[in-house]
């Protein structure tokens, strides 16, 4: 159905979604944190940060089955995040189904504002590129702006264990940077600027802290 206007109707009517309501739905369709992440976010990346998962050697680079993604999805999709108890699911799992999720958002986390976040790499220094996708960043519409920043907080805390989960900020960089980030417009060439996005985004996961003031 239509999402309402307000926000008690948009609450309202999110609320009444089923648990199956999270691939391929729209942000502001989703169950919502109390911080304006969508609790499917919120609750796998919380998980993948425990000791069991986050230490996990090749996190991020180790695939899962085609079969092990299915019944993840088919786990989540009838009990619902809440209900599911996620340590039944493999680390490779985990991260996969977190990956297809952002694959099949409608729309990107960056809005309408891909383009000039790409620009920002134009300055000089880094500080100015930070401060530049940092304006940006703050007028991204929510629930998007919220969820980036939460992820960048997330990868970060990934790359912290890095000694053993031999996953760096490069990485996943090069992992996320797509479904994230990417362009709405029609006939946009995603992949021209992909060594581009890349950058940038790994800056912004070791900037996160300043990107989200």
């Amino acid at each position: 159905g239509e999402v309402g206007g307000g926000g008690g109707e948009m609450l309202k009517k999110t609320k009444q979604r089923k648990p199956g309501d999270i691939f391929g739905t729209s942000l502001s369709e989703q169950t919502l944190t109390d911080g304006g992440v969508p609790a499917f976010v919120h609750a796998m990346c919380t998980h993948i940060l425990s000791d069991g998962v986050v230490q996990h050697n090749g996190l991020f680079a180790e695939q899962a089955t085609d079969a092990e993604l299915e019944d993840a999805r088919q786990l989540l999709e009838e009990l619902g995040v809440d209900d599911a108890d996620l340590s039944d699911l493999s680390p490779a799992a985990c991260t996969g189904i977190l990956t297809e999720y952002f694959k099949e958002l409608p729309e990107p986390l960056t809005g309408t504002l891909y383009e000039p976040l790409l620009e920002s790499l134009r300055h000089p220094t880094e500080a100015l590129q930070v401060s530049e996708a940092k304006a940006l960043v703050r007028q991204l519409p929510e629930p998007g702006r919220s969820t980036l920043v939460y992820m960048l907080r997330f990868l970060s805390g990934v790359a912290h264990y890095d000694a053993f989960n031999q996953t760096s900020t490069r990485a996943l960089a090069q992992h996320f940077a797509q479904p994230l980030m990417w362009s709405q417009a029609p006939g946009y060439r995603q992949l021209k600027e992909a060594s581009d996005k890349v950058k940038l985004f790994k800056l912004m996961i070791e900037a996160h802290a300043d990107i989200a003031e």
